[in-house]
C-alpha cells in the first residue's frame, strides 16, 4: 500500500507544463514522441505518468538489453508509486541480432 502522501508527491509531475504537453500530444495521437535530456529515475516517472495520463500501453526503446534490465524495476516501481498500470505489466522484450 502506497502512502497518500508518496502518490500526492508524484503527483506534482502531471502539473508540470512540459508534461502537459507531452500528454496532448499523446492523446492527439500526434505520432511519436522522443523526450531526452533526463535521468533514469525522471524517465521511468514520466513514462509512468503518461500511461496513466493517455490510459494505454506505451512502447519504450532502450540502448540494449542491460539498459532494461536496469529500467524495468524503477518504471514498475513508479508504476506502482503513480497508481497507473499494473507494476507487473512493465515487460522487457529482449533484442537479438542475427
Amino acid at each position: 500500500m502506497v502512502l497518500p502522501f508518496v502518490r500526492d508527491l508524484f503527483a506534482d509531475a502531471e502539473k508540470l507544463p512540459a508534461f502537459s504537453r507531452v500528454v496532448s500530444h499523446l492523446r492527439a495521437n500526434a505520432g511519436r514522441i522522443s523526450v531526452s535530456g533526463l535521468t533514469l529515475s525522471a524517465k521511468a516517472l514520466l513514462i509512468s505518468e503518461l500511461q496513466k495520463a493517455g490510459g494505454r500501453p506505451l512502447i519504450v526503446v532502450v540502448r540494449s538489453n542491460e539498459a532494461a534490465d536496469e529500467y524495468i524495476p524503477v518504471l514498475q516501481a513508479y508504476c506502482e508509486l503513480v497508481g497507473g498500470a499494473a507494476a507487473d505489466s512493465a515487460l522487457s522484450e529482449p533484442f537479438t541480432t542475427s
